[in-house]
């Protein structure tokens, strides 16, 4: 909970809003609890009773879920120079270790698409898999991208999980 107010406090003090805001939306919106982003049509729709106990209303809506959905994009999204870096970062502690191709002709791929998430994804063609020592160099850029990233997953073609590494 604390997290949680502290973000509400965040997005009613970036709008400009009346502090007593915080409170209200604690108690009657638990829905925005930090974890997705709030589509503009539904908040209108969702929060106008809470904003009118302060007589606010749908351009103050607006401007709190501009805030709020900024933030929680921060929190969840990785921005685009961070993506670059743990991209970059995989490919060359693995490098030595196969071959990258997106199309299924290497040994793996390191899709640039699951660096916009919280988890990076590495899929192993055929029978190839990783040594030990590759594995410890992705663990390291795990580690080292662990403010963004919650774990690097290696999985097969198939989708089936073959290792999962956490900061």
């Amino acid at each position: 909970m604390p997290a949680i107010r502290a973000l509400l406090e965040s997005c009613v003090n970036d709008a400009g809003l009346p502090t007593q805001l915080v409170s209200i939306l604690l108690e009657e919106s638990p829905w925005l609890d930090g974890q997705s982003e709030v589509h503009n049509d539904f908040a209108l729709e969702l929060l106008s009773e809470p904003f009118l106990k302060l007589c606010l209303g749908d351009s103050e809506v607006q401007r709190f879920i501009s805030a709020y959905n900024r933030l929680v994009a921060l929190a969840l999204y990785p921005p685009s120079e961070v993506q670059n870096a743990a991209y970059t970062a995989c490919l060359r502690a693995i490098s030595a270790y196969g071959t990258n191709d997106d199309y299924g002709r290497g040994d793996y791929c390191v899709f640039d698409e699951s660096f916009s998430g919280n988890r990076i994804s590495v899929t192993v063609y055929g029978n190839f898999r990783f040594p030990a020592n590759a594995l410890g160099a992705l663990h390291n850029v795990i580690k080292e991208f662990k403010a963004h990233y919650g774990s690097l997953e290696v999985i097969t073609e198939d989708g089936n999980l073959v290792a999962e590494l956490t900061p």
